[in-house]
């Protein structure tokens, strides 16, 4: 979608704040506060389980990238509680196992929006080597 008045498409996520941008990004909000609900998740998982450590935050959120493109895996961590499969999905997102325990709902939340393909909420939790992949600055 282009933004009245530009000749080009969005290159950061601040770029398009038009009205329709808002709606749909809140629209995806509500969805992914469905979807952690149907797993037991609260929304506000992102806020508290969010590594304050940059370094931690770039790798927790390229191991959720890497959990969400196992769909079986994924679906296996949220059938069930992550604290019992900590130490083998340390192990299957190449992620150290202390990441895991702090930042687990975190990383399984962030894989949901990548498995729901939440398009306008993907530019807020791209790690940065995969900023350029996707479009974003």
């Amino acid at each position: 979608m282009l933004v009245k008045g530009r000749d080009k498409r969005p290159t950061t996520m601040t770029d398009d704040n038009s009205v329709e941008t808002v709606m749909a990004r809140q629209k995806e909000i509500n969805r992914l506060r469905l979807t952690l609900q149907e797993f037991g998740l609260d929304y506000d998982v992102l806020i508290k389980e969010s590594p304050q450590n940059w370094a931690v935050l770039e790798a927790v959120k390229e191991a959720a990238f890497r959990l969400s493109e196992q769909i079986q895996l994924l679906s296996t961590v949220l059938i069930s509680d992550v604290s019992q499969f900590e130490s083998w999905l340390a192990q299957r997102v190449d992620l150290p196992l202390p990441y895991v325990r702090r930042h687990g709902h975190y990383l399984v939340a962030i894989s949901l929006i990548v498995a729901h393909d939440l398009r306008h909420l993907l530019p807020y939790i791209l790690p940065v080597k995969r900023r350029n992949t996707y479009g974003c600055n």
